[in-house]
């Protein structure tokens, strides 16, 4: 998606809000700036669910984070809608799947990737496979895993939905149904629905950024 229409995204949500609007990592100096002051912001850029640039697609439009972390006690209507296809929780195999986080993230939250391939290599024996972002699909690197360690990124949505366990911190999208990089080896498996929804409720379509809708559902859900 070219940066005019990261813009334009952006516009269409800042009309909405007197709350600074980021659409992706363009700016992530004055990012990091804003994070580190505690100014509350909203970051928008690829959904949870149905992602891609299309028309009246969905963008995660997100309140003073780069992703919802917590599960709230939201209604199931907009999960519904989406038809989001989640498989049952699966028995751990062999390999454990890391994503590493890419250079923005780390510039936001601080270096991440070599502590975890040590943290990794001291809690497990179990061979590590690292997949970049270039190597193919999420699907054949999580076939007869034990699971997915991720620092911030969607792929651990997408293999938690797959039913695979998930291992990451709290800036983890999918935090509320994760265990912990030290407790690989018993991994949780949590009732997936309430965080289903939650991330339902955190995404737009392009149509509810433009008419307000997003901005309104944020408004309650944040009790702003």
């Amino acid at each position: 998606m070219s940066k005019p229409e990261r813009d334009k995204w952006r516009n269409h949500m800042q009309r909405h809000t007197p709350i600074r609007c980021f659409f992706g990592f363009d700016e992530v100096e004055e990012l990091r700036r804003m994070k580190r002051a505690g100014e509350p912001f909203i970051f928008l850029d690829h959904a949870y669910f149905h992602r891609g640039y299309r028309p009246n697609g969905y963008f995660r439009v997100i309140y003073n984070g780069i992703h919802r972390t917590n599960a709230l006690d939201l209604p199931g209507d907009r999960l519904e809608r989406m038809k989001v296809k989640v498989l049952d929780w699966k028995d751990g195999r062999d390999h454990v799947v890391l994503i590493p986080a890419p250079k923005n993230i780390e510039k936001l939250y601080g270096p991440w990737n070599t502590s975890a391939v040590e943290r990794l290599i001291k809690v497990t024996r179990r061979q590590i496979k690292v997949k970049a972002k270039t190597d193919g699909s999420l699907g054949d690197f999580l076939h007869r895993s034990w699971g997915l360690v991720a620092h911030s990124s969607v792929a651990a949505v997408e293999a938690a939905c797959l039913g695979f366990p998930v291992f990451g911190p709290e800036t983890s999208p999918a935090y509320p149904v994760s265990g912990s990089m030290d407790d690989i080896e018993t991994p949780v498996r949590p009732d997936r629905e309430p965080w289903l929804r939650t991330l339902a409720y955190s995404q737009f379509t392009t149509s509810e950024i433009e008419n307000g809708t997003a901005w309104g559902i944020i408004k309650e859900t944040e009790r702003l």
